[in-house]
């Protein structure tokens, strides 16, 4: 739980530049919006928590919180977006945790 809370720590610090998504509910909107500068947002921030935890990963700063093969950024998004769908009681919650937890579930490590 302790590296749980301290990857939750450093994805908090993932921004993107043209528009700062801080919660699921937000991502959703920039994901499933027409507009192509908010799918940018959206898979920009998407990318930014994935690549962000496996640098830590990699790093041995935290433990492997999911095991999934390799994903390009649209199908983590699709991953990301069903949850937000499945899920609606998590919202308001922060987007890095929703991505971890998301992942965690779809692909947990054995």
């Amino acid at each position: 739980m302790k590296h749980f809370l301290s990857i939750l720590l450093l994805l908090s610090f993932c921004q993107t530049s043209y528009a700062t998504i801080t919660t699921g509910s937000e991502l959703q909107e920039m994901c499933k919006s027409d507009d192509q500068k908010a799918q940018g947002v959206c898979l920009g921030t998407i990318s930014g928590i994935s690549e962000t935890t496996q640098i830590y990963q990699g790093m041995g700063y935290i433990p492997k919180i999911y095991c999934a093969k390799s994903m390009s950024r649209f199908e983590l998004a699709e991953v990301i977006v069903s949850y937000l769908d499945d899920h609606p009681q998590i919202l308001e919650k922060q987007a890095g945790v929703i991505f971890l937890t998301a992942m965690k579930e779809k692909f947990p490590c054995k």
